[in-house]
């Protein structure tokens, strides 16, 4: 966990992490963003988010986020993930562990630390990244936001 960074928003955070994992793997990235709907977590695929301008993400993000709410993901942004970022910051959570979902390399948790700091949790898959590859791809997010 890294503590004390002010609070970014969610498609700046999506955009620096896939363009750091796109340089660590050498892929495309596809971001999963774990969303509410209707029918409990959604979990939509932001793909080329760290190519895409952060103004045109965030719409996208919201657009997206309120079909989720409604049942209503278009389906080919149902697969394609190699990460998935989980925002707790509006339920008040510093944070917390998920689990790294299948054919992902990761998962990043963004909580709120209090005081409009946020804190970021990162489970890698240990097939994917060692832990200290981990930690310094977490240090250089918190560097870029």
């Amino acid at each position: 966990k890294i503590v004390r960074v002010a609070e970014p928003s969610i498609a700046r955070v999506m955009s620096s992490w896939a363009k750091l994992l796109k340089e660590a793997l050498n892929t495309e990235i596809g971001v999963a963003l774990v969303t509410e709907s209707i029918y409990g977590s959604s979990l939509p695929v932001y793909n080329g988010a760290g190519e895409m301008d952060q103004a045109a993400l965030a719409a996208l993000i919201e657009t997206t986020t309120q079909s989720a709410r409604a049942g209503k993901v278009p389906l080919a942004m149902l697969s394609g993930a190699s990460t998935t970022i989980f925002d707790i910051r509006k339920y008040a959570l510093a944070g917390g562990t998920l689990g790294v979902l299948p054919g992902q390399s990761s998962t990043l948790v963004i909580g709120a630390a209090g005081s409009g700091e946020t804190e970021f949790t990162l489970t890698v898959d240990l097939r994917v990244f060692d832990l200290y590859d981990g930690a310094k791809l977490l240090s250089r997010l918190i560097t870029m936001l």
